[in-house]
């Protein structure tokens, strides 16, 4: 019985790690970044967490009900996919020596816009607005 249960959580960890390594895969597909097998496994395992949450949430929205199959099918296609068009599109080019600075594009200052904006909110409105609420009052008052 343990073994079975060591088996399935080895297989859900795996999931993870394949959904994580489509997911880095489109991100960083040339290993422009030349991250090492230990830090690629740790990005992959937590891009997989991400990309695993977001399928299930968009899974209950359209009720597709949860499986393993339903959840490992797609990614496992995606990364095999993946790496056949990655395989390829390999060229015998060198890489460069050096890391290449990014090229931002309109989604990408889209993104970094709504990433900001967030803390920046929460700074100006913990200053504008009035403290509420019972124990809001009882903290500051102590003081």
């Amino acid at each position: 019985m343990m073994i079975f249960h060591l088996m399935r959580l080895i297989a859900a960890i795996a999931v993870f790690l394949i959904s994580g390594g489509a997911l880095a895969a489109v991100a960083d597909g040339d290993d422009a970044l030349g991250l090492g097998r230990g830090v690629r496994l740790a990005v992959s395992f937590a891009l997989g967490l991400g990309g695993v949450s977001l399928q299930m949430f968009l899974y209950s929205l359209v009720s597709i009900p949860f499986g393993f199959l339903t959840v490992a099918a797609p990614w496992a296609a995606a990364l095999a996919a993946i790496k056949i068009i990655s395989a390829r599109r390999k060229t015998a080019d060198k890489k460069p020596s050096y890391i290449p600075l990014p090229r931002y594009h309109a989604w990408d200052w889209a993104l970094i816009l709504i990433a900001a904006s967030q803390p920046a909110y929460a700074l100006f409105s913990s200053f504008l607005l009035p403290v509420s609420g019972y124990d809001a009052w009882a903290i500051s008052s102590v003081r």
